[in-house]
C-alpha cells in the first residue's frame, strides 16, 4: 500500500500500516493483552519520540480487538470523540507530548 493508494490521505494510510489484530499474536485474553500493548506503545514513544502526538486506538473485533495509531494532525479526525456511535467498544489513547 502506498500513500498514493490513500489518495494522500494520512491517517488512513498510518492505520492501516500501523493496524494489527492483537487475536493474530495470543491465544486468549485480548483485551487485557490489547491494553498492556498500549501501555508499552505509550512508554515507546515518550522515549524515542518525545514531540510526537499519537492517538492509539484498540477496537472490540468479531474474534478478538484490532490496534492501530496515527499522528495527531490539527483539523483531522479518524475516531470521533462521541464513542457511543460505535456498535463495538473502542478504547481510543490521545497521546499528546507536544503541547
Amino acid at each position: 500500500m502506498t500513500l498514493e493508494y490513500f489518495n494522500y490521505d494520512y491517517i488512513n494510510y498510518e492505520t492501516a500500516i500501523n493496524g494489527f489484530h492483537i487475536d493474530d499474536f495470543s491465544d486468549n485474553n485480548y483485551l487485557e493483552q490489547g491494553i498492556l500493548f498500549l501501555n508499552e506503545i505509550e512508554k515507546i514513544i515518550a522515549k524515542k519520540y518525545p514531540n510526537t502526538n499519537v492517538e492509539l486506538i484498540l477496537c472490540k473485533t468479531n474474534i478478538g480487538y484490532h490496534f492501530t495509531m496515527h499522528t495527531i494532525r490539527k483539523g483531522i479526525t479518524y475516531i470521533n470523540d462521541d464513542l457511543e456511535i460505535y456498535q463495538e467498544p473502542t478504547i481510543v489513547i490521545k497521546y499528546t507530548t507536544n503541547k
